[in-house]
Order: structure tokens, then C-alpha cells, then sequence
């Protein structure tokens, strides 16, 4: 197999969950967990917008609904990648302002979440520490706007 895609950028997908749950990667590493590692073939695209679609809550409401996330017999839900191939990712129209301006959006506050997810990790002061977490609750909301706005639903 060919190693050079463990140091790609790319959005890892978690396939046994409840709601989708994914995350951003840009290291050299390897996974050996029941992941998904997505990567994009058209430059255009941020991995970043993707995980910000792939973490709304509008997405991960519509694969509830759609049987996307499947449980059988009480067993933890899966992913199946049939079922991730009918997530419905809203493709840019690179001519279009509106679009290119929710998308850069998106991108800007995944970047946001990403870097205060970080600072939370390392924070050492427990009131410190809630006042990140209660930013990053702030930049969740306002990807779930933008995202709700992108795909028509406001």
C-alpha cells in the first residue's frame, strides 16, 4: 500500500457513532481505528469546509433521519460507506460571491473551533478552561448558522 496518504491532509470519519464525528488531520500518522480518511481531488476545496458540513448539526440530523448512521440489534450505529457517499455535501459555486462567502466563513470558524479545541486541550485553569469551552460552543453555533444558510434552511 502506498504510505504517502498517511501524510496527506485529511478528514478522519469515525464509523461506529451515534452522529457523525469527524475530525481534522493534517500530520503524518496512521489510524488504526474504524475510521473513514477522506481526501479531496479538487484543489478548489478545503478539507476544512468539509468537516465543518460533516459536524453541523443539519447534516448529522439529516443521516439520523436517513438510516445513514444504522444500528442493528441494539449494536453500536455504523457508518457504511454506502451511506456516506449519500451525505448530502453542497458543492460551491466558484463563481457565485454568496457561496464563495459562506464558504470561506466556514472555513475561518472550522480554523477557529480547530485552534480553540487545541487551547482547551493545553489549558491548564479550570475557569480558563470554561471560557474556551464556552467560546468554542459559540463558533459550533455560528457553523451551524452558516451551514443552515448555505443549504437554504433559514
Amino acid at each position: 500500500r502506498d504510505r504517502s496518504i498517511w501524510k496527506k491532509e485529511r478528514v478522519i470519519l469515525r464509523q461506529s457513532a451515534k452522529e457523525l464525528t469527524a475530525s481534522y488531520d493534517d500530520k503524518e500518522s496512521t489510524s488504526f481505528l474504524k475510521a473513514f480518511h477522506i481526501y479531496t481531488k479538487d484543489e478548489r476545496y478545503s478539507l476544512k469546509y468539509l468537516l465543518g458540513l460533516l459536524n453541523s448539526d443539519l447534516i448529522n440530523y439529516y443521516c439520523c433521519k436517513s438510516g445513514i448512521n444504522m444500528s442493528e440489534g441494539g449494536k453500536q450505529p455504523q457508518i457504511r460507506i454506502s451511506g456516506l457517499r449519500k451525505i448530502p455535501i453542497r458543492l460551491i459555486d466558484f463563481g457565485s460571491e454568496a457561496d464563495l462567502n459562506s464558504y470561506h466563513r466556514i472555513i475561518a470558524l472550522v480554523e477557529s473551533a480547530l485552534s480553540t479545541s487545541l487551547e482547551i486541550a493545553k489549558c491548564k485553569f479550570p475557569s480558563d478552561k470554561k471560557l474556551l469551552e464556552d467560546k468554542l460552543t459559540i463558533i459550533k453555533k455560528q457553523i451551524n448558522g452558516q451551514v443552515d444558510e448555505l443549504y437554504n434552511m433559514k
